[in-house]
């Protein structure tokens, strides 16, 4: 009988202690995007733009190319239209902490903070293990200019928990629509918090925690442009994309 009951409390205790623990991590999650959030905002303010590297219009978004050479315009520096360089510029810029890129509830046991010097690099060392989270692709497909007002919206997405991409299991940040339901919807859901949902930053510096990707300006995929494609740029002014995807 005591046995019984002594299993029956463990039962009941142990979920809800990972419920807490959750809750706990979704909060820093939260705190961390918060923080980032503010360093993009000083960061537009500043230079009238999101941070970027290189850009050459039309071309393919990139990742995660010259990390080795100091200066981020260089021409054996990163690659153009690097999203993980852009962000690694504000990094350099704003001085921020490294730890403050990676979620604390990462599904990945591997994800680390970069521990190389700003100041020597243009890249993250392993943007895979070095960012939790993704950001809006400063790389539209047209060179014209967004204003300083748009970006700094309350309706705006700048970052969000990782783009789940295409590679891992139940992954397919494509796939579903505003319509889905279920499993297919949660395809689209960062790996952060077991696909149960993502933090979002917006451009105002508020944080929401949504269970599903279709929250940019129009209801679209944060995930994706408005085509359903990932790694491209926005279409237009109301288009959200966040990148890098975690595959």
């Amino acid at each position: 009988m005591v046995v019984g009951i002594i299993a029956l409390l463990i039962g009941i205790l142990i979920p809800t202690a990972q419920a807490v623990r959750h809750r706990s991590f979704v909060t820093q999650c939260a705190a961390h995007l918060q923080q980032l959030g503010q360093a993009t905002r000083m960061y537009v303010l500043e230079n009238g733009s999101l941070p970027r590297t290189r850009y050459e219009p039309g071309m393919q978004i990139v990742a995660g190319t010259g990390a080795g050479v100091a200066d981020p315009f260089a021409a054996d520096g990163p690659r153009a239209n690097d999203i993980t360089a852009a962000i690694h510029l504000l990094r350099k810029a704003q001085r921020l902490q490294t730890d403050l890129f990676v979620c604390p509830f990462s599904d990945s046991d591997m994800a680390v903070a970069e521990t190389v010097d700003a100041r020597l690099q243009s890249n993250f060392s392993d943007y895979r293990r070095n960012l939790g989270y993704s950001f809006a692709t400063p790389y539209f497909e047209s060179s014209r200019p967004v204003r300083v007002t748009r970006l700094l919206g309350a309706s705006f997405v700048l970052a969000a928990d990782i783009n789940p991409g295409f590679a891992g299991l139940g992954d397919n940040a494509a796939l579903p629509t505003i319509e889905s339901r279920g499993r297919e919807l949660r395809m689209a859901n960062s790996v952060n918090h077991n696909k149960d949902g993502q933090n979002v930053l917006f451009g105002d510096g508020h944080v929401e925690w949504t269970s599903t990707a279709f929250t940019g300006p129009l209801d679209d995929n944060i995930y994706t442009n408005r085509r359903g494609e990932t790694w491209a740029g926005p279409v237009d002014d109301l288009d959200a994309v966040l990148l890098p995807t975690d595959d």
